[in-house]
């Protein structure tokens, strides 16, 4: 019987959402309350910061949200942070100059603090003012920094969760991702998110071990939890349990290998109610 469902959030619940990330389409909405419904917890793993995410479960009403954010950089459960595996300042450096080495064309790149605030490195990148307005529009408490990347790693001792890079393309987003790669090989957790996001997380980062912490948590068994994703950082998790479902949207080589294709969270919640009423 299926007791947990760990879901991603960019490309999975939050497809089709509206002008807010918390104005959900109407099938991930349905798909919350018919957990919620079934008894079958429901859980987020997102590259989001651990705010937006904590948020989003609080609108919806989920008690004792699962979180786990930055793509494993940061978990939380019983309302605390239970573990945390961040990037230091000299690793941020480390990739911000490997970057500038190879003359690698992108649009911008940028740190997310645990708290959630941002400093990009090219602040007339058209992703500035995004995320400027979604910050209003969210009526979240973070904020963008005004200065460098180099400057906020010398003169800020918030924690980083993560490093992101945001291509021109998904072309250009596996080549940048395939030679950083190459350059750290295992040093840091590098994924690519949604068609354009290349990011770096902690080797200790992994929504896979957000899945390890549940199963030893809540004394669960592989066939005892669900996972929902539609992207490369999501891969590990859906490995990690009989029951995976992937977007249909995701990558064709993605998708194999996995145990259903859904067009929505709402399909998989429907399925995993059908699995579990046959038992």
């Amino acid at each position: 019987m299926i007791k947990l469902v760990v879901v991603d959030l960019d490309g999975t619940l939050l497809l089709n959402h509206g002008k807010s990330i918390y104005d959900l389409s109407k099938e991930s909405d349905e798909a919350i309350k018919l957990s919620k419904k079934e008894g079958v917890i429901f859980a987020i793993a997102s590259g989001r910061a651990l705010p937006y995410s904590y948020k989003l479960m609080q609108l919806n009403n989920i008690d004792n949200p699962k979180i786990c954010a930055y793509n494993g950089a940061v978990m939380y459960d019983d309302g605390n942070i239970i573990e945390t595996h961040t990037l230091n300042r000299e690793d941020v450096l480390d990739i911000f100059n490997e970057i500038k080495k190879h003359n690698l064309e992108y649009e911008t790149s940028f740190i997310q603090t645990i708290e959630g605030n941002r400093i990009l490195d090219n602040p007339n990148s058209k992703y500035y003012q995004k995320y400027l307005d979604l910050i209003k529009t969210d009526n979240m408490n973070v904020k963008l920094y005004p200065c460098s990347i180099d400057e906020f790693v010398n003169k800020y001792d918030e924690q980083i969760g993560k490093y992101s890079i945001i291509a021109k393309d998904s072309e250009s987003a596996f080549k940048i991702r395939n030679l950083m790669k190459d350059i750290f090989q295992d040093r840091f957790n590098i994924n690519t998110s949604t068609k354009v996001y290349v990011e770096f997380s902690n080797y200790k980062a992994d929504k896979e071990y957000f899945i390890d912490y549940l199963m030893k948590k809540y004394d669960l068994k592989e066939d005892e939890i669900a996972a929902i994703g539609d992207s490369y950082n999501d891969y590990r998790m859906l490995k990690k349990v009989k029951y995976s479902y992937v977007m249909s949207h995701s990558d064709v080589e993605f998708k194999k290998g996995f145990y259903k294709e859904v067009e929505n969270v709402l399909e998989a919640i429907k399925d995993i109610v059908e699995v579990n009423n046959e038992e």
